[in-house]
Order: C-alpha cells, then sequence, then structure tokens
C-alpha cells in the first residue's frame, strides 16, 4: 500500500492505530515523525502505547531526538523523530 502512495506522488502519511500497527511502523524504521500525547491519568494493566520493535535491552533501544512539546488543554503533545543511529570511529580516530 505505501509502494502505491509514493508511486501516486504521496509523500506523507499520518498513520494512527493500536499498539500493532504503531510497533510495526516503527520496527520497519517507516516512521519520520512520532507524535505521543501524554494526559494527567493512570490507566494500569497490560495496554501499552507501541507493540514490539524488536528492543530487548537498553543497549537496543531506540532514541529520539525532541522537535517539540505543545501544551493541549491538560495533556501534552511531545513529537519526536528517530535519532540516527550512532557510528563507530574507526580505530585511533576520534569524532569531532
Amino acid at each position: 500500500m505505501l509502494d502505491d502512495l509514493r508511486r501516486r506522488g504521496v509523500q506523507n502519511v499520518f498513520v494512527e492505530g493500536g499498539p500493532t500497527v504503531a510497533g510495526a511502523f516503527v520496527r520497519e524504521g517507516l516512521a519520520d515523525r512520532i507524535l505521543t500525547y501524554i494526559a494527567p491519568v493512570l490507566l494500569g494493566g497490560e495496554r501499552t502505547a507501541i507493540g514490539d520493535i524488536g528492543v530487548s535491552t537498553m543497549a537496543q533501544a531506540r532514541r529520539l531526538n525532541l522537535v517539540g512539546v505543545e501544551p493541549l488543554g491538560e495533556d501534552l503533545l511531545i513529537i519526536t523523530e528517530p535519532a540516527p543511529e550512532p557510528t563507530l570511529d574507526p580505530p585511533g580516530e576520534r569524532s569531532r
């Protein structure tokens, strides 16, 4: 479906769904912006905002860059983008 949209010239798609859909897009590297809404409420239970993205350790955690924060009444909208993967410097060289 995404390939068909690209052929039609569509460059941006807003994907709204549950944890399975969100997890699939993040896992496949298809999300270039993530909108997270935070409300001052507690739900409890096994509810998750995102499904399996292939991360099982903190070392594998996907880092995000903060783009913005917008208040929405008592809620907050946090806008982030996936951070680039860190690169390892060749032996004997340092980052500048």
